[in-house]
């Protein structure tokens, strides 16, 4: 009984040996059977030799395109995820096509062929959609005398130069564009007025960069010679101003209670004046001294507890126009003060004047 037990179960491994075998050999035959299969991809142009532009001549320079491939199917399968995982594949020009600085038509199959992956996965391209697009592939030039423009933003800056001009090394067509006097662009890495020292100087560290149209290729490899990055460094001028404007007319602004039982008696004091303004230095000199309004007020609460003689002394008030309100008496500048009393008038009938007058 025994034997027949270790027999059969002998025969039962032989059995599941022989399918396990079979099964891996088909599933191997499977994986490396040839079939042909599409797959989405996008694709930007590079260029191998470090002195050459390849891109597409105009936007969008990612660019969306479907292939027909061929080969194995693991090896499909393996090229298809990374496709997916990866955003982006380089397409880089045969380093024996033609430069010029002018835009060309090609057709994308012979140029999609020599995507590394696709090498490297070991995939047959058959077909490409869309195939014909136009591309720029140009030689590298030197510019020389590059001029170097700060962005000091709004500030005023009186400029204190550590390098005036640099070399640049651009596509030749992107040299046409740029003309005869290239001006590079040397963005502050941070806010200038975060290291402003004392005395308005400050030192900050920059990057060179052109101005260029939005239809270029932003990815588009541009050199600075000696160096990208820059020393930007100067002082700030000041962004406002103080100026003197006169002669301005002072007003007596009394209420009609207080004008109808007293009268102002003042000392002598001069009624047009002088006074310091201080606003934006492109600003200022549009404030005409005639919109400036200034008075002396006299107050409700003035006649309570008055008695014979009580002096009262109050600063002038000056009100500039609606549309200056980007400007200020100076802080430097001293009040001006009235000194007036209240007077009770004379019992009998009286003509109320205006609220406000001018006392010459």
């Amino acid at each position: 009984m025994e034997q027949g037990k270790h027999l059969w179960w002998s025969r039962t491994k032989s059995v599941l040996v022989i399918v396990s075998i079979t099964m891996l050999i088909w599933l191997a035959a499977d994986q490396n059977v040839a079939l042909e299969e599409e797959c989405t991809i996008v694709v930007q142009l590079g260029s191998d030799v470090s002195d050459r532009y390849a891109g597409f001549a105009e936007s969008p320079f990612s660019r969306e395109f479907t292939l027909k491939l061929k080969g194995r199917r693991n090896r499909l399968r393996d090229f298809t995820r990374y496709a997916d995982s990866n955003a982006l594949l380089t397409a880089y020009v045969d380093k024996d096509m033609p430069t010029s600085s002018e835009a060309r038509t090609v057709t994308m199959d012979k140029i999609l062929s020599g995507i590394h992956e696709l090498k490297e996965h070991r995939l047959t391209l058959l077909s490409v959609v869309p195939n014909e697009v136009k591309v720029l592939v140009d030689e590298y030039t030197t510019i020389r005398d590059v001029r170097v423009k700060p962005d000091y933003g709004d500030l005023k800056v009186t400029p204190e130069f550590l390098r005036n001009t640099v070399s640049a090394r651009v596509p030749r067509f992107l040299a046409k564009i740029l003309g005869e006097a290239p001006i590079a662009i040397a963005i502050p890495a941070q806010s200038i007025q975060s290291v402003q020292r004392t005395g308005d100087s400050f030192e900050v560290a920059g990057v060179l960069k052109f101005d260029l149209p939005e239809n270029l290729d932003p990815k588009m490899r541009i050199e600075f010679e000696p160096s990208r990055e820059v020393t930007i460094a100067g002082r700030i001028e000041a962004m406002t101003a103080t100026e003197s404007k006169g002669p301005i007319q002072i007003y007596w602004s009394i209420p009609d209670e207080v004008q109808r039982d007293y009268v102002v008696m003042a000392d002598q004091m001069t009624f047009r004046v002088h006074i310091d303004v201080t606003g934006p230095k492109d600003r200022l000199p549009q404030l005409e001294a005639r919109r400036i309004r200034a008075f002396i007020d006299v107050l409700a609460g003035d006649v309570d507890g008055l008695g014979s003689g009580k002096e009262i002394v109050r600063d002038v008030r000056f009100v500039l126009p609606a549309d200056f309100q980007d400007c200020a008496i100076s802080n430097e500048s001293q009040p001006i003060q009235a000194r007036f009393r209240l007077e009770p008038r004379p019992r009998g009938p009286s003509t109320v004047t205006p609220s406000v007058r001018p006392i010459e």
